[in-house]
């Protein structure tokens, strides 16, 4: 996790934010809008870190991270 700590840092507050800007708005009792933001955020932004971040050269450029190692043989 400490190659994740920057790249999962970043983007975590425009997804926050955004989460939480439609689900405030909701009609439900606050302690559910919490659960559901602070939920919503971790998946969300684990998912972007999995799927772009980590697997695409130019955003582990842009992130700063080193490139991926091949995968070796056995």
């Amino acid at each position: 996790m400490n190659e994740a700590a920057f790249p999962v840092y970043v983007p975590h507050m425009p997804v926050l934010t955004a989460l939480a800007f439609s689900i405030v708005r909701w009609n439900a009792p606050i302690l559910a809008q919490f659960a559901l933001v602070i939920a919503g955020t971790a998946v969300v932004t684990f998912a972007v870190y999995e799927i772009i971040v980590r697997r695409l050269r130019l955003t582990r450029f842009l992130f700063g991270l080193k490139p991926r190692r091949a995968a070796r043989a056995m």
